[in-house]
């Protein structure tokens, strides 16, 4: 069954249930001792010590589903679920112990990938990201890449490298245009929610000085928060709702100039930098790019997820792939996602050759 963001193994309410029973088993506030035999000591760092009982259960769950193996979840579950209660948690362990289920350790929205990376060739990309999650890195960063490109996956990527780390909170947004003047208002209370803040009001009638005022307001109550978030702003189209881009600009300023505010928010933008112009962009080694997937990329990609085959059989495969996506003829914003589904084709292939 496809859930969550880290092994694809879990619907949302299976996933709420194993947390439960985990939290039953550990203890609330939970016992390191049971934590440690349980998950094992790496897991004990990654839940921040300010959370509660349930929301830590939740970072060490996430982090058995990262895994790149299904051991650790199966012990899990086996352990506080003796009873079996869970019976179709306990179908999916069957359907792992005889390989009708395959573990995978990442799922991205409609687009699937190996393990610790979107596309497997884009080191990096990956290590700037994962400085930023490790609580170091800009404050402010972007990402360009034009439609079809990986953007969305890329967004969705650092929020799990987020939850992984558990230093900051991610909040992704993928905006879209919505001819709604009160958009800008919406992004800046899914911050501020996310932030646990309440900010002073914004009452300017005009979207874009609003969106001054709203970033101003939202930057000066941030530094009081105790729930340190990441917020990862995609740019799907490069035409956005009044005030969106001047909301993001004046909250990159802010974060520049007062290290506090750095401290309880990080903002990464991806957007088509060709089309789309903000003012207060970092300092130039904090600007990636995403660079077009190409047969070389696919092959380094199936690799990754399928490993120990010959090398020749995965740049064949690589190249039968982009064959195929050629012939297809996607559109931009559907050519990722049709290749990601090839992929799976020729992953599954590549596990029985």
């Amino acid at each position: 069954m496809i859930g969550r963001v880290a092994a694809v193994v879990l619907t949302e309410e299976q996933y709420k249930q194993v947390a439960d029973l985990i939290l039953d088993h550990v203890g609330d506030p939970p016992n390191t001792g049971t934590v440690r035999d349980l998950f094992g000591p790496e897991a004990l760092r990654r839940a921040p010590a300010g959370f509660n009982g349930y929301h830590r259960v939740r970072c060490w769950l996430d982090h058995t589903l990262a895994q790149p193996t299904a051991e650790l979840f199966i012990t899990v579950v086996e352990m506080v679920d003796q009873a079996g209660e869970l019976v179709s948690v306990h179908q999916t362990i069957r359907g792992l112990r005889d390989r009708t289920i395959v573990w995978r350790t990442i799922r991205t929205g409609d687009v699937w990938m190996p393990e610790g990376s979107p596309f497997a060739d884009r080191d990096a990309l990956r290590k700037a990201m994962a400085d930023i999650a490790t609580g170091g890195g800009p404050p402010v960063a972007t990402i360009d890449g034009p439609t079809g490109y990986g953007k969305r996956t890329m967004a969705e990527y650092i929020a799990t490298c987020a939850r992984w780390h558990g230093n900051y909170t991610p909040l992704v947004e993928q905006l879209e245009r919505h001819d709604d003047p009160g958009y800008v208002d919406y992004l800046a209370a899914q911050l501020r929610i996310k932030l646990g803040i309440v900010p002073q009001s914004a009452n300017d009638a005009e979207p874009e000085r609003r969106a001054v005022t709203l970033a101003r307001n939202l930057a000066s109550a941030a530094v009081y928060s105790d729930t340190p978030v990441w917020f990862v702003a995609n740019l799907v189209r490069s035409e956005q709702d009044p005030g969106v881009l001047t909301f993001l600009d004046e909250l990159m300023l802010q974060i520049r100039r007062s290290r506090l505010l750095a401290a309880k928010l990080r903002v990464t933008v991806l957007g088509d930098f060709g089309a789309v112009r903000l003012a207060n962009l970092p300092e130039l080694e904090h600007r990636h790019a995403l660079g077009e997937i190409a047969e070389p990329d696919v092959a380094a990609w199936l690799a990754a997820a399928a490993p120990g085959k010959d090398q020749e059989l995965y740049h064949l495969t690589a190249a039968s792939i982009m064959r195929s996506l050629a012939e297809d003829r996607p559109t931009p914003r559907l050519r990722l996602r049709l290749l990601a589904q090839k992929c799976v084709d020729a992953h599954r292939l590549l596990l029985g050759a």
